[in-house]
């Protein structure tokens, strides 16, 4: 077995931190998180879309909910 030549290594690890420093790389729970928060707002969106087709065809019939003043 070979010992690495320490000035190969130093170059390396002046390249790891360089290109991917481990304060940027979320972790797992991170980008789960974030998926998570983006599966819910895509849920939402559908919703009120949904609801927005809703409320356009009622108008579009004259079927729209009375409002209460």
């Amino acid at each position: 077995m070979s010992i690495p030549n320490p000035d190969s290594l130093s170059l390396l690890a002046a390249m790891d931190s360089t290109t991917m420093p481990e304060t940027e790389t979320p972790s797992y729970s991170t980008a789960w998180r974030i998926q998570w928060r983006m599966r819910k707002r895509a849920v939402v969106l559908m919703f009120l879309s949904l609801r927005c087709q809703w409320m356009m065809k009622c108008y579009s019939h004259n079927l729209a909910p009375k409002l209460l003043v």
